[in-house]
């Protein structure tokens, strides 16, 4: 099995900028839903981040998925907790294949490892599909 392990925290805004976590692991790595929402944007249009899809909970939360290697969810699409996105990729302005994940609330970053009980609940290793 391959793990997906943190290789990159969370910094927050007075620090050097790093808006969210990164968790690296094997290409085309399922990305799931890490809570039920509505996707609102699934494209490439936002520099740096590549292939990336917002899912928004409510008007409060909502979490970015980036640097997917394909997006398998569009726009408007109604999501549950562990629903595949897409695969895990590097597109974008990315190092090495990883998933570069964000917590938003009220459209500001917030650490995301708090809220999530292990990293395999946002990217599974690519050997457990």
């Amino acid at each position: 099995m391959s793990p997906v392990r943190i290789s990159r925290g969370f910094r927050p805004p007075d620090a050097p900028r790093h808006a969210g976590m990164d968790l690296t692991g094997q290409r085309g790595s399922p990305i799931l839903a890490a809570h039920e929402g509505i996707v609102i944007y699934a494209g490439s249009d936002f520099r740096g981040y590549g292939k990336m899809i917002l899912v928004e909970y409510n008007s409060e939360w909502a979490t970015l998925y980036a640097h997917l290697e394909h997006i398998a969810v569009k726009e408007g699409h109604i999501v549950s907790p562990g629903d595949p996105l897409g695969g895990m990729g590097s597109t974008g302005k990315a190092s090495g294949v990883h998933l570069h994940f964000e917590l938003m609330r009220h459209r500001r970053p917030v650490d995301p490892l708090p809220l999530l009980t292990r990293p395999n609940q946002i990217a599974r290793a690519h050997s457990e599909r």
